[in-house]
């Protein structure tokens, strides 16, 4: 069975982070995606939510980015890349 680790994503990861998502979302516009220096800042801004799965060999088999975003719940109409800042 192959042994698989969660950890803190570290900046050096976001290079191959930026690389998965291409690859997991292929159809998804290159616009949408978040590049490597956009990952970087989500661990500036909030280094606590972001995490990846290694395997045995400590490649990157999986990733979970979160954010906080302070939304209007009453006037709840927005797009994913408004609520998310552009990423």
């Amino acid at each position: 069975m192959t042994e698989f680790r969660v950890c803190a994503t570290r900046p050096e990861m976001a290079a191959d982070l930026a690389r998965l998502q291409h690859l997991c979302f292929p159809t998804v516009s290159p616009a949408e995606l978040i590049t490597a220096d956009q990952y970087r800042a989500h661990l500036d801004v909030f280094p606590e939510g972001q995490f990846v799965v290694l395997t045995a060999d400590s490649a990157i088999a999986a990733s979970s980015t979160s954010c906080r975003c302070n939304l209007d719940l009453v006037n709840y109409q927005h797009t994913y890349m408004q609520a998310a800042g552009n990423n």
